[in-house]
């Protein structure tokens, strides 16, 4: 399972993807500007971000994918660490 943000997404706020725990992935498009804290907390633990930015913009909270107070981050990787297979699926290089 996973969500991709094809659309034009701006901003994405504290729990936007909370609880979402059959959630594998999720790819971030550059339209994102603004990521609160915890967006995707208590999700799936083993969930992988795959963003299309070379690095977290300054206007994304520094806490914006950590799984839980305390419980470390999501895997995250920037444009530089990934690429699209022949699927459209994201993969990590």
């Amino acid at each position: 399972n996973f969500f991709s943000l094809f659309i034009s997404i701006f901003v994405l706020q504290f729990g936007a993807f909370q609880h979402c725990e059959s959630l594998e992935y999720i790819v971030i498009p550059s339209t994102v500007t603004t990521l609160d804290a915890f967006a995707f907390g208590e999700a799936n633990s083993n969930l992988k971000i795959f963003c299309t930015q070379a690095k977290k913009p300054s206007s994304w909270d520094s806490n914006w994918n950590q799984i839980a107070i305390g419980q470390g981050r999501f895997k995250t990787y920037w444009s530089s660490q990934w690429h699209y297979d022949s699927n459209g699926e994201p993969v990590i290089n």
